[in-house]
C-alpha cells in the first residue's frame, strides 16, 4: 500500500515537473517570437532620411556657426560661420557643404584646392564678348557659351566655355570616385560689380545669367553669404573694409591658399577679362586680363552638386564627417 501511495505520488511530481518545463518553454519561444517580431517592426518603421530632410532638421541657426535658412532665397540653407560642422567625406576627400537648395540637392565644396590654373586662355575664343577690350589679348570672363551675355559695359555672342569649365567638366570630373553622386545644377554666372554695397542687387545681377552644368565654382555672393557676421561683413563692400574680422567668421575663407588667390566664378562688370578672386587677406578681388589668362594661374576649388536622394550619416564635424551611405 505504502509503496502504491509513494509511486503515485512520484508521478505526480514528474507530471508537474513537465508541465512546468512546458511552461517555461512555451513562455519562452512565445517571447522570443514576439520580441523578434517588434525587432523587425521597429526596423521597418525607421525612416532613412535623405540628405536635404537630414540637415533641415538643424537649418534653425540664427548666431555663430550653422545651417541658416537664407534670408534671400526662401527654402534655401546655407552654412555660415568659422567653422560649421559641413564637412563632408566624398571621392575619399574631405569636401565642405555650401548650401542646401531648394531641389533637395546638396551643394558642396573641395576642401582644398586641386592647384593652380588660369580661368581662361588669351585668343581662345575670338568671337563677340570675348574680343571686346583688351579681352582677345588677356583671356575673357565669362565661365559659359551662350547667343548673348552681357556684364553691363560690354555684350555680345560667347563661343565657347571657358577653358577652366572645359577642364572641370570634361576632365576633371571624370576622375571622381563618387562621379554618380553628382548631378547638373545650376550655377549662376553674372557679373558683379566690384566693391558693390548691396548684397540683394548683387546676388540678382549673379542670376541674370546662369550655366546648368556638373562641375563649377562659388560666385562672390556665396563666399560673402558665408559670413556669419552680417552687420559687418554683409555685402563686398563691408567685406573689403572689415577683411581681418570677416575672415574669422567665415569658414569659406579656410580654402583660400596660403598668399595667394582662389577664382570665383563671376565676372567683373567693367571688363570683359576680369575675374573676381578671393585674396589671401580676405579680401574680394577684381582681377584684369593678365591674370586670367596667365601662366600661374590661381588656386581652384570645384564646387558640385549632390543627388537630392542620397542619404547620409555621421555628425558633420572634421573629426567624423558626414558621409553618403547611399543614393
Amino acid at each position: 500500500m505504502k509503496r502504491k501511495i509513494k509511486r503515485r505520488k512520484n508521478k505526480q511530481r514528474k507530471i508537474l515537473i513537465i508541465g512546468s518545463l512546458s511552461i517555461l518553454l512555451f513562455l519562452c519561444v512565445g517571447y522570443a517570437a514576439f520580441s523578434t517580431n517588434l525587432s523587425l517592426t521597429a526596423k521597418g518603421n525607421i525612416k532613412e532620411l535623405r540628405g536635404a530632410e537630414y540637415l533641415r532638421k538643424v537649418c534653425n541657426q540664427t548666431s555663430g556657426d550653422g545651417l541658416y535658412k537664407d534670408i534671400y532665397e526662401e527654402g534655401r540653407c546655407v552654412y555660415k560661420g568659422a567653422n560649421p560642422n559641413n564637412y563632408i567625406n566624398f571621392n575619399n576627400e574631405l569636401w565642405r557643404i555650401i548650401s542646401v537648395e531648394i531641389d533637395g540637392t546638396i551643394k558642396i565644396i573641395r576642401n582644398e584646392i586641386i592647384g593652380y590654373m588660369a580661368f581662361d586662355t588669351q585668343g581662345l575664343r575670338p568671337i563677340g564678348y570675348c574680343t571686346q577690350g583688351i579681352a582677345l589679348e588677356h583671356g575673357c570672363n565669362a565661365w559659359a557659351a551662350m547667343d548673348y551675355f552681357s556684364n553691363d559695359n560690354y555684350s555680345g555672342k560667347v563661343s565657347r566655355d571657358a577653358e577652366l569649365n572645359i577642364y572641370l567638366n570634361n576632365t576633371y570630373l571624370y576622375t571622381l570616385s563618387d562621379y554618380d553622386k553628382v548631378v547638373s545644377g545650376n550655377y549662376y554666372i553674372g557679373s558683379v560689380l566690384y566693391n558693390n554695397s548691396d548684397l540683394l542687387s548683387q546676388i540678382e545681377n549673379e542670376k541674370k545669367y546662369k550655366w546648368n552644368g556638373k562641375v563649377g565654382l562659388i560666385n562672390v555672393s556665396e563666399y560673402i553669404r558665408a559670413n556669419s557676421n552680417q552687420e559687418n561683413c554683409g555685402n563686398f563692400n563691408l567685406n573689403n573694409i572689415n577683411s581681418n574680422t570677416c575672415l574669422t567668421n567665415n569658414w569659406m575663407y579656410q580654402i583660400v591658399p596660403s598668399n595667394q588667390y582662389l577664382w570665383t566664378i563671376s565676372p567683373n562688370s567693367k571688363t570683359a577679362d576680369g575675374m573676381h578672386d578671393i585674396h589671401y587677406d580676405g579680401k574680394i578681388g577684381g582681377q584684369s586680363g593678365s591674370t586670367v589668362s596667365n601662366e600661374e594661374g590661381y588656386g581652384v576649388s570645384p564646387v558640385v552638386y549632390l543627388n537630392k536622394n542620397i542619404i547620409l550619416s555621421n555628425s558633420g564635424t572634421l573629426e567624423d564627417p558626414y558621409k553618403i551611405k547611399k543614393v
